[in-house]
């Protein structure tokens, strides 16, 4: 059985790539996307909301800006472990693109 890829995100005001990024990583064998936003006003919101209708996304809103990212981010992690069954979690950046020697992800060993 192929191992779900599940990637993470942490974003704010990042409508200038978010969706570029998600396209691309989902192009290239990642399952599902959980992102947290960090109180964006540029339209990112509504951008990853189109994910979450397909069904391919999970959102939490987290207003808080205080520059600590260990709690969010270890909260996708964990939610993509217990409630997503993920084997495999990207923890990723809007700006960062992960590109898998074999093109996707799926046919490279992790």
């Amino acid at each position: 059985m192929p191992s779900r890829l599940i990637m993470t995100l942490l974003v704010r005001d990042e409508i200038d790539i978010i969706r570029e990024n998600i396209e691309f990583h989902l192009n290239h064998g990642v399952d599902f996307v959980i992102i947290t936003d960090n109180g964006s006003i540029d339209g990112t919101r509504d951008a990853i909301a189109e994910y979450e209708r397909m069904g391919i996304a999970h959102i939490i809103d987290d207003p808080i800006q205080d520059c600590s990212q260990h709690r969010p981010v270890t909260r996708m992690a964990h939610l993509a472990r217990d409630r997503y069954k993920a084997d495999w979690v990207l923890s990723n950046d809007a700006d960062e693109f992960w590109y898998p020697v074999s093109r996707n992800f799926k046919n490279h060993p992790l």
